[in-house]
């Protein structure tokens, strides 16, 4: 599978008219507040899965920290386990948000809900996405906690792709997806051998050689978070 590219924001407002094109599943929550009539939430928005490059490796994700923002706020009710001084560690994750009627919504959470009427949002892209290994936004790009209604468009310091192919991290994510590809290898000579499609001999050879540039790989990646030992 090619590596993927770089994504490209469609737009840096949304509003409750892009509601049915929009996701919020595992999405984490940092922060929520009430300021008057808004119910203002510091969440990472996921617009994009990628599949794994190799089978057996993990997808990957591209975040952006966003403030949603619900407009004409009544009747709020919630229940769900409070953290105090919520982290990346332990943000909330959002399992989806649904619109029962016309002004009545529910966030539905991994521990709990909120609900509420409003009449409507609106969901500001404050930085550009960024590709990340999990599905929260690491905290060189996230710059901290906010509830600014801002769009991150003009940014000067936007999240760069291209310059972050040129970083360590890459250059271990591309170990990691050699590693996984050799293993690949090794699970076919396995079932060459256990179909008897290959002499002992050679067998035994091309195992030793797979399994050299595995445990290379991996002493390369040990430590690391792409270590799979």
């Amino acid at each position: 599978m090619e590596a993927p590219e770089a994504y490209q924001v469609e737009k840096w407002l949304w509003t409750d008219a892009d509601f049915d094109l929009m996701g919020w599943h595992d999405a984490s929550v940092y922060a929520w507040r009430l300021l008057g009539q808004e119910l203002l939430l510091d969440i990472d928005y996921i617009f994009q899965w990628n599949q794994p490059e190799v089978d057996g490796t993990s997808f990957t994700f591209w975040v952006a920290p966003a403030t949603l923002v619900f407009l004409g706020v009544q009747n709020v009710e919630f229940d769900f386990d409070f953290i105090e001084g919520l982290s990346k560690e332990n943000a909330l994750e959002i399992d989806g948000i649904e619109r029962k009627l016309e002004n009545e919504w529910m966030i539905q959470l991994r521990n709990g809900h909120m609900g509420f009427q409003a009449t409507g949002f609106e969901q500001y892209i404050r930085r550009a996405p960024s590709f990340e290994f999990g599905q929260q936004v690491s905290f060189p790009n996230r710059a901290g906690n906010s509830f600014e209604k801002v769009t991150g468009e003009a940014r000067s310091d936007a999240f760069n792709f291209a310059e972050f192919r040129t970083s360590n991290t890459w250059r271990l994510y591309q170990v990691m997806l050699a590693q996984a590809r050799v293993r690949q290898q090794l699970d076919q000579l396995l079932d060459e051998r256990a179909a008897g499609n290959i002499a002992l001999k050679r067998f035994l050879q091309q195992k030793r050689e797979l399994q050299d540039r595995i445990n290379h790989f991996g002493t390369e990646l040990r430590g690391t978070r792409f270590d799979r030992s």
